[in-house]
């Protein structure tokens, strides 16, 4: 209980990241929880012709859905903000950009249209229709959308991040750099994301530098304790 509030008060102030050693859940507890503690009641009304019950029902619209990648040694910019693509049609080449994983997330959270960026900084907040990861693949409607980046130090995550590291640390649009014009990308006030970190065998890995963990607060996910044994072992 007490790890599962420690990230719920990180998440309520800004970015996350868990670390400790491989196997204790850290990707399942940063899948779950977006969905599961940011639910909320709703009370139905059932009217009958003896009486009026209500009862609640617990809903997603509050909650939120979230993207996760694995990454690796080989990120860049391009991987987590944009690239430019060729694309073969017959027997010409034309080029279009290619959004990253964070571009991605947040795009999911409004209104904007990929393919028209000179308008994203009019968009609108919209809900989005996801599979539930806690009840049974069933689709659901959710609040918004975070960004899920699983073990974190395994790439050059600052020079991957690039631009948006001013934008994770003021909340300001994340500025891109499409077709030779600079388009502003809103980062809505409650986007998150959530890392994952195996500090077990961190000396062989990329080091996270002093700039990029101001942006983050570190969680530590431990195995049980003997104390939980039989709360385990059932």
């Amino acid at each position: 209980e007490s790890n599962v509030r420690d990230i719920y008060h990180a998440l309520l102030g800004g970015h996350l990241i868990l670390t400790g050693p491989p196997g204790t859940g850290k990707t399942q507890l940063a899948r779950l929880i977006p969905e599961i503690l940011w639910q909320s009641e709703e009370i139905i009304e059932n009217t009958n012709e003896t009486e009026e019950q209500t009862s609640t029902l617990l809903t997603t619209h509050t909650a939120y859905t979230t993207t996760l990648v694995t990454a690796t040694a080989d990120w860049s910019t391009r991987t987590l903000i944009s690239s430019i693509m060729p694309i073969i049609r017959g027997e010409k080449v034309f080029y279009q950009t290619q959004y990253g994983h964070l571009v991605q997330a947040i795009l999911r959270n409004w209104t904007a249209n990929p393919l028209t960026p000179e308008n994203w900084e009019n968009a609108q907040r919209i809900r989005l229709r996801a599979k539930s990861l806690y009840n049974g693949q069933q689709e659901k409607e959710f609040h918004g959308h975070w960004l899920i980046i699983d073990e974190f130090n395994r790439a050059p995550i600052d020079i991957a991040l690039g631009e948006a590291m001013t934008a994770l640390s003021t909340g300001e649009a994340l500025q891109l750099l499409i077709a030779g014009k600079v388009v502003k990308l809103p980062l809505p006030k409650d986007f998150r994301i959530i890392g994952t970190l195996n500090n077990f065998d961190r000396h062989y890995l990329n080091q996270i530098s002093e700039a990029l963990k101001r942006r983050f607060t570190f969680v530590e996910i431990l195995p049980p304790s003997r104390v939980h044994r039989q709360a385990e072992q059932a």
